[in-house]
């Protein structure tokens, strides 16, 4: 069983969370007027990243795509990932790689909005967070003028 967090307007899993919503039961696309009905997401769950409401143990891969860098407690959502994580589950994660000045480019060039946290989201920051053993594969994932922009983190717990 999967579990998106933070699963936004492309929820991917068996079961997905997000926290922003409206009175309406919409989630709002940034910078876009199309909404998604939340109605319309499969096993919708309304919650925070940091506190996830499931048991221990609970999914064999847990999925965050763009969301770290959102979150002001990166460090109680990425607990919580490991928490609901079953043993020899995977944990995959994509964030904003922030290498230099790559961070501030991409936040430019794409207009986000939101990106709380000051965190430097790189190799070292995975590594010394759930140590070597644990950290199965990492890669850059895409870059801008040959900055890297993006990383990729598969976590076997």
């Amino acid at each position: 069983m999967k579990l998106d967090v933070g699963c936004g307007i492309k929820p991917t899993g068996d079961v997905n969370i997000d926290l922003y919503i409206n009175r309406n039961l919409y989630r709002i696309k940034e910078g876009v007027s199309s909404v998604i009905d939340i109605r319309k997401i499969p096993n919708f769950v309304l919650g925070d990243a940091a506190h996830l409401p499931f048991r221990d143990n609970y999914f064999e891969e847990v999925y965050s795509n763009s969301v770290l860098e959102h979150v002001g407690d990166y460090y109680g959502m990425l607990k919580e990932m490991w928490r609901v994580c079953k043993e020899n589950g995977r944990i995959f994660i994509t964030t904003e790689h922030r290498l230099g000045g790559s961070f501030q480019i991409l936040r430019a060039l794409k207009r986000q909005k939101g990106a709380v946290t000051r965190q430097r989201f790189s190799r070292g920051f995975f590594l010394k967070t759930f140590g070597a053993t644990h950290v199965e594969d990492m890669k850059i994932t895409y870059e801008l003028f040959g900055i890297p922009t993006g990383i990729e983190v598969l976590i076997r717990k």
